[in-house]
Order: C-alpha cells, then structure tokens, then sequence
C-alpha cells in the first residue's frame, strides 16, 4: 500500500496551487482567509496559505496566534513563522489582545511573575535551541475574584543527581513520584475542605498529564 504523511500532503498542495487548473478553479472564490492559531504552523503550510491568496485574488487575511502558546514543535511547528509574520506586518494593522478571561487573578500574578524571566533572552553563551520568545505584556485578568483558595501554583521538584547517578525516583518506575502527586491531590483536598475555602475541592478537579 503506498503511504502517505501529512508533509507529503503539504507538499502535494504547494504544487497543486502553483498549476494553472486550481488557479483558474480559485480566483474569487475566497475574500477572506482567517487562521488560527498561527504560532504551530511551519513553513509549507504558510506556503499553502500564500498560495491560496494568490490564486484567489483580492484577499483578506487574518492571523491569530500567540508565540508563547507554541507547543507544536515536535510536529514540525516553527514558531519563527509567527514572528516573521508579525515583522512583516505594519504596527497600525496588529491588534495584542492581553486580556484573558480563563485565568484567576492569581495565576495571572504568577505568570507575570515568573515567565519573563524564563522567556528571557539566554546570555549564556551556548546555543539557543528554542526560537526567542518575548513576554511584550503583563497578562490582564477580566475575573476579579479566585474561585479556589490557596496558592496559584505548587512546584513539586524532582533531585537530579549528579552526572553517573539515577534521578531521584528513577529506579522504583516512578512509582514515588506517583506517590509523592497523589498525596498531595489528597492534601490539597482536604485542605479546601478544612480551611474554609470558597469551593470544595475534590478529585475529578484534577488532571495529571504524562509524557509518552
């Protein structure tokens, strides 16, 4: 059976949008292009993008992206595209929307708290192998109020040993770490329920995402 994967796909759409037929097939058929998030596309599919406002004529087109959310590099996402975009876009044609109306005023303090500095520029000398990503505004929260008590975020650490040694939990599985999360899930259960929080905790307002 031949095989076929989602870059040969890309690939094969460059080239159909560069024939004659799908041109002629195209030309006013779209006036308006709207993509969203931007910040996990990579090159070919700006290719198709392009090639799609060409064939169609008179376009207009809308990007909507936000470089610090780009989490697709592992499937090829380069977030560079966005960042050239925004370079080739005039200061009067850019709308920076800062207010998010998720996040609790809480951890909207920790992430302006914490996330410059980890976005910063690295002056280390040593090669940068993520594209630089700026934090151009403190994060706004349109709520007011946080509906679960406590701090915003708990770092549970990991001890790396030193180069030769295991990490610390690496040599029972995980099975400690595992240990180590559940009794703190059940802390902060208890917590909200003894401290008089706002909103009663309880298991299924956890997530626990592991990686592969």
């Amino acid at each position: 059976h031949s095989l076929v994967r989602f870059n040969d796909l890309e690939t094969w759409a460059i080239t159909l949008l560069q024939s004659p037929e799908a041109r002629k097939t195209l030309k006013g058929r779209f006036t308006h292009i709207l993509v969203d998030e931007f910040q996990d596309t990579n090159g070919n599919q700006v290719k198709i993008i392009e090639g799609l406002k060409a064939a169609c004529g008179d376009v207009v087109s809308f990007y909507v992206g936000d470089p610090k959310q780009s989490i697709y590099r592992f499937r090829g996402a380069d977030v560079d595209v966005f960042q050239c975009q925004i370079d080739n876009v005039e200061p009067e044609q850019r709308e920076e929307l800062s207010t998010t109306f998720r996040t609790s005023p809480a951890l909207g303090g920790f992430f302006n708290d914490f996330f410059p500095l980890l976005l910063a520029p690295s002056e280390n000398g040593l090669d940068n192998d993520f594209a630089p990503v700026p934090w151009t505004e403190k994060v706004k929260c349109n709520r007011t109020v946080n509906v679960i008590d406590g701090p915003p975020v708990d770092l549970l650490l990991r001890v790396k040993g030193k180069p030769g040694e295991e990490e610390e939990d690496e040599g029972d599985g995980g099975s400690s770490e595992a240990l180590r999360l559940a009794s703190h899930v059940r802390a902060l259960i208890d917590r909200s329920c003894t401290e008089g929080w706002q909103r009663k905790l309880c298991p299924k307002d956890f997530a626990v995402l592991l990686p592969k």
